[in-house]
């Protein structure tokens, strides 16, 4: 829009003003504003306008209305209003003035709201002008209705609102004229309970442009003049468009016959108050006269009387200097003649003495002593002014409350709802505290409401530990109220409980201390659980059993469940690392765990829970090695198969009995190893073989592609590490290269095989297999093919040991399929 400034040359400002509101106003460039809940029907918006101006009578013809002036970009531009206020009494706080960034209709809320109604205050005379600053995406003038208890004023309400757009760079020269003018009339009507609202300008009001004629501008015959603002015209017939200004009057008096004086003249403005801003210039001026010196004392004092200071409305009187004033003229007696008293230059106006609200400021000069009885110094020797246009924080307080609407149910529990608006805040004051909403209960107990069951209670206990009891439990309805149907329904419920037979007197194991443990008296056929020691968590188990003459007895404690701390610490850990890798992240620290638990199955276990959870260890640690993104390394692999050839360490023996008799965890065993052979299996190369050789065990794993051409051994010829226990060459393994097909033909070239062998040295004796000696005294071997080979063999696995007994017959060949 400021494009329409350059396409009306010859205009002057007051005409170019004129011109452009009405042509924006003939395009239908104002627009319906979504401005709020209380101006929906009666809404005026703005936009693309850099200034103009309306009436109040015009604009808010009824009442809610409201004028919404949009700011075309709040990174560009800042907003300045002038309001021009009703001369006639008016109704206090109908006016809203605030600006805001946006405007929610689902939770009715202004965002960023800030309020200027501290500012404006439009009811209030005492100063006939408010102007305000605006930095937001909208700023809004809203009229309401009259609230409840305030007082009709009578009388023509009617006020004027200008408006201008300024940019915050390179504004024109056309805005700046008019800002600054706003800007004095602000900061000179501006008072402690009324501070200025123009906080800050992008206009430089004060400093003289460089291209102005010193005589048409604030500088005159060296007299700079306050509360002047620079002339934009350069020469007369510019000066001639301004218009508004009276011819200056007829230069008064001289100040001083003698010694240095000051004449002055004056003119006045012409123009109505709303167009003060084509008066532009100084009302007064002055120039310097009567230089002479004064020759008498006579003289001196018929001056004095007509001397006139001009500290308040005049900078620098004179620029004469004093030393003129002691110069002798020539024809002069050298007689000492009175010296009067002279001010020396005003000091530096001072800093403000607030940061907010109203303060002043503040500048002295010091006076040089008259001598040879000579006057003193004339005028105040300090000046004083207000400053500081910033407002000060002001909190956000709500408005009152809405009426409260329509109940929501015609009958039984409805809500209604009230609302309210917070005022501010303004100024980087704080946001208004509490709810914006209210509700509250109506029209309570009118409907016919029926009965409703409440949930169960829990049952009660049993009425008999055995034998036979009951339990009950009930429920209680809600209702029915006025006049609604009952419940249906029972309200108690009973069940037998307890149907087993009471045990006799023998059938009940008495209390007894074991291993410092006490075991209270408990049933046959009934577990008893005591806490582990504290070196381990979990329970203690005892079961209680009848013998063959149906008398009750202890068994011997069990402590399956019982996990020493450090193999729980372990446990926790490996979960942890697991629970990572499902989620597809990769865990720092699974080869510090695989080495925490070598070391520690290395000393032992004191719990058989111990074993289970090194079990669980393991498995966990497998599902861990599937991963793809997870590679083990051979200290990972090493430290796996030790793990589990310290399980089978003698001193365990007992421990596998005793978590055998609740669980095949043998089984688990073979399994755990036959997934490792798999995992491990299927990252090593073609024909790739692998061993590890421990106390207890020796594992093998060969990976072989259905085109190979050899069997696979075990022991292979040449391995080195073997133990004297696994080195007998008479126990061997021989997995005939015929038996790996997989049946099928067309992927018999490119599938592949993973045999793993393990020869365990002392798994007999912990089976415990009591009714063949044999086995307790063999080794075991397990064989594991992936993936499984067809149904049908073409040729045996061959497992052939030698026996450790009987020596004398020729050792056996056992022919068995995977």
């Amino acid at each position: 829009m400021t494009g329409f400034a350059l396409a009306v040359p010859g205009l002057r400002l007051p005409s170019l003003l004129f011109y452009l509101v009405h042509f924006l106003q003939s395009k239908n460039y104002v627009h319906a504003s979504p401005s709020g809940p209380e101006s929906d029907s009666c809404s005026t918006l703005v936009q693309n306008r850099f200034f103009g101006f309306f009436r109040s009578s015009t604009t808010f013809p009824s009442v809610p209305c409201s004028w919404t002036l949009q700011n075309p970009d709040p990174r560009r531009y800042t907003v300045f209003i002038k309001v021009t206020k009703p001369s006639e009494p008016c109704v206090p706080s109908q006016l809203r003035t605030f600006q805001y960034d946006s405007f929610l209709e689902t939770t009715r809320t202004y965002l960023g709201m800030e309020s200027f109604d501290e500012v404006v205050k439009l009811c209030d005379r005492s100063a006939p002008v408010a102007f305000l600053e605006a930095g937001k995406q909208f700023l809004q003038m809203r009229k309401g209705a009259i609230r409840a208890g305030s007082v009709d004023a009578d009388g023509d309400e009617d006020f004027k609102t200008e408006y201008l757009v300024v940019g915050k760079r390179n504004p024109s020269m056309a805005a700046c004229q008019m800002l600054c003018q706003w800007l004095e009339d602000c900061l000179a009507s501006s008072t402690s309970n009324r501070p200025c609202g123009i906080m800050q300008t992008p206009c430089l009001c004060w400093d003289p442009p460089p291209q102005l004629n010193p005589v048409d501008g604030c500088f005159h015959n060296g007299v700079y003049l306050e509360n002047c603002l620079p002339s934009a015209k350069e020469s007369k017939k510019d000066a001639e468009l301004t218009g508004g200004w009276s011819v200056w009057g007829q230069w008064t008096q001289c100040s001083s016959e003698c010694g240095g004086g000051v004449q002055t003249r004056k003119r006045s403005c012409q123009s109505p108050p709303e167009e003060s801003y084509l008066c532009e210039g100084v009302v007064e001026e002055g120039r310097p006269c009567n230089n002479q010196a004064c020759g008498t004392s006579k003289t001196s004092k018929t001056s004095k009387g007509r001397h006139l200071s001009r500290s308040q409305s005049l900078r620098s009187v004179d620029n004469r200097k004093r030393e003129d004033v002691d110069k002798a003229r020539p024809g002069q007696a050298q007689s000492q003649q009175p010296v009067h008293g002279a001010w020396d230059e005003w000091s530096p106006w001072s800093l403000c003495s607030s940061t907010c609200g109203r303060g002043y400021r503040s500048r002295t000069r010091t006076c040089t002593p008259p001598q040879f009885n000579g006057d003193p110094c004339e005028g105040p020797e300090k000046q004083t002014k207000f400053c500081n246009i910033a407002v000060c924080p002001v909190d956000g307080v709500w408005n009152d409350w809405s009426s409260w609407g329509s109940c929501s149910m015609t009958c039984s529990n409805g809500t209604m709802q009230r609302t309210r608006e917070c005022n501010g805040p303004s100024y980087g004051g704080t946001e208004c505290k509490g709810d914006w909403l209210e509700t509250v209960a109506c029209f309570l107990g009118e409907c016919p409401v029926d009965g409703k069951w409440q949930p169960w209670s829990l049952w009660s206990g049993c009425s008999k530990t055995c034998g036979g009891g009951g339990q009950q439990r009930s429920r209680l309805c809600f209702g029915p109220f006025f006049g609604g149907l009952a419940c249906p329904g029972d309200r108690e419920e009973v069940r037998r409980c307890n149907d087993k037979r009471c045990p006799e007197p023998h059938e009940i194991c008495a209390e007894d201390n074991f291993n410092n443990v006490v075991w209270k008296m408990t049933p046959a056929g009934d577990t008893a659980a005591v806490r582990c020691p504290p070196n381990a968590v979990g329970l203690i188990l005892r079961r209680c059993l009848l013998d063959d003459e149906g008398i009750a007895f202890w068994e011997n404690p069990t402590y399956m469940k019982c996990i020493s701390n450090d193999y729980r610490s372990i446990q926790t850990s490996t979960r942890e690392h697991l629970s990572k890798a499902q989620r597809g992240l990769v865990g720092d620290g699974v080869s510090e765990v695989m080495t925490k638990l070598k070391v520690t199955s290395s000393d032992g276990t004191s719990y058989s829970g111990d074993l289970l959870a090194t079990i669980d260890v393991l498995k966990n640690m497998t599902e861990i090695f599937r991963r793809a993104y997870y590679s083990p390394s051979g200290a990972d692999m090493r430290n796996f198969v030790q793990s589990v050839s310290n399980l089978l360490m003698e001193e365990n023996r007992d421990r596998w009995e005793e978590a055998q008799m609740l669980g095949p965890n043998i089984r688990e065993l073979f399994r755990l190893l036959e997934d490792f052979v798999d995992v491990i299996g299927l990252r090593m190369k073609d024909f790739q073989d692998m061993y590890e050789v421990t106390e207890n065990l020796v594992l093998s794993i060969h990976k072989r592609p259905v085109s190979g051409h050899a069997d696979v051994s075990f022991p292979m010829k040449g391995w080195r590490g073997m133990v004297d226990w696994a080195r007998n060459s008479e126990d061997r393994v021989t997995v005939p290269k015929n038996i790996l097909v997989t049946g099928k033909p067309d992927a018999d070239d490119s599938s592949t095989f993973v045999t793993g062998i393990v020869l365990y040295r002392n798994l007999g004796s912990i089976l415990a297999l009591q009714r063949n000696n044999s086995v307790l005294n063999s080794k075991i071997l397990s064989v594991a093919i992936k993936p499984t080979p067809a149904s049908s063999l073409s040729a045996p696995v061959v497992v052939e040991f030698s026996h450790l007994y009987n020596v004398s017959p020729p050792p056996e060949t056992l022919e068995s399929s995977p």
